[in-house]
């Protein structure tokens, strides 16, 4: 019978059982850790190795700990902005300080407009210019200039393959739930 547990160790009905991987102090459950060990980073009640991205290892604290990068940051050596590895999209790093893209890219290589990588709903990367351009109409998010270069549809649109239509073509209905254009059913014969 315990009185008391050692690091590693939790109590459960009065017995000793040991903690989960690197976790040194837990409660309640072998995976509840509160501490880790050396080479191990504390993350949602879990000791990992490496720390998910959007994080970073943390040893300031005196407890090893995966903490939140600046939120501009995607990958980071601490929590400052200062400290960003790799920004998060609509960012580009510039001396480990992430700057805002233009605001036509969605993620971008430098302050520009033809420095787009990636662009914005509605507009696509016309690689000709190194420019976002807009979508027909019709689309919401597109690859290229016409209506049949669309992989999501503007509000009220219907996509059948990869063209949108405010009205579904012949033989064709629309499907207000998936906002498809829908095969008609062959009519059955007559028995």
């Amino acid at each position: 019978m315990c009185t008391g547990c050692i690091n590693g160790y939790y109590e459960v009905n009065l017995d000793c059982t040991q903690c989960y991987g690197g976790c040194t102090t837990c409660k309640g459950s072998a995976y509840n850790c509160s501490a880790c060990a050396g080479g191990y980073f504390l993350e949602d009640n879990s000791c990992i190795e490496t720390c998910p991205e959007g994080k970073f290892q943390d040893t300031s604290t005196g407890s090893p700990l995966c903490t939140s990068c600046n939120a501009v940051c995607k990958t980071c050596s601490g929590s400052a902005a200062t400290d960003c590895v790799t920004c998060a999209d609509g960012w580009y790093l510039v001396g480990g300080e992430c700057t805002v893209c233009n605001p036509a890219c969605a993620s971008c290589t430098g302050p520009a407009i033809t420095d787009c990588i990636s662009c914005a709903n509605g507009t696509y990367l016309d690689h000709s210019s190194n420019l976002c351009s807009p979508c027909d109409p019709l689309c919401a998010v597109c690859s290229g200039p016409s209506d049949a270069e669309c992989s999501t549809c503007s509000a009220g649109a219907y996509i059948k393959g990869t063209k949108c239509y405010k009205e579904c073509p012949d033989l064709w209905f629309a499907d207000s739930t998936t906002k498809t254009c829908r095969a008609c059913a062959a009519e059955m014969p007559n028995l």
